[in-house]
C-alpha cells in the first residue's frame, strides 16, 4: 500500500470518528479517544500482511547480515530485518505531496510538501 493511500485511510478515519463532545456549564471537553484508536486501527491493519517489497527488504537485509558475519540469533539481524520492512512499507515511503480524499469525494492536496496544509481541489464538472 502506498504512503499516499495509507494517508488518505488515516484521514478518512479520523473524519469518519470524531472526539466525543461533552458540554458541561463552564466548559467543552473533547475526548479524542475514539479518533485516536481508529487512526492506529487503520495503520495497525496495514502493517498486519507485509507486502512483497517488504518481505524483499527483511530476506535483503538477514542476506546482508550473512555476508557481512553479523547474522547472531535476535540480535543485529532482527533489528536490521525489522528495520528495512518498516521502511519497505507505507509507513517508510516518502512522497512529495500528499493527496486526500473526504467522505464526500472531496479531493484536498497539500500545498506544499510536508507542510501538512491542505486546499481542497477544484473539481470539473
Amino acid at each position: 500500500m502506498p504512503s499516499k493511500e495509507l494517508i488518505a485511510l488515516v484521514a478518512e478515519a479520523i473524519i469518519d470518528n470524531p472526539p466525543v463532545e461533552t458540554v458541561t456549564d463552564d466548559e467543552i471537553i473533547l475526548d479524542w479517544s475514539p479518533t485516536a484508536k481508529a487512526a492506529i486501527s487503520t495503520i495497525l491493519a496495514a502493517l498486519q500482511e507485509p507486502t512483497e517489497g517488504m518481505r524483499e527488504a527483511g530476506i535483503e537485509a538477514i542476506d546482508d547480515n550473512w555476508e557481512r558475519g553479523v547474522m547472531r540469533p535476535a540480535a543485529n539481524s532482527s533489528v536490521n530485518c525489522w528495520t528495512a520492512m518498516l521502511a519497505a512499507s507505507a509507513l517508510g515511503e516518502q512522497s512529495d505531496r500528499t493527496e486526500i480524499v473526504s467522505g464526500d469525494g472531496a479531493v484536498w492536496d497539500e500545498t506544499a510538501p510536508n507542510s501538512q496544509v491542505f486546499q481542497r481541489r477544484e473539481q470539473s464538472e
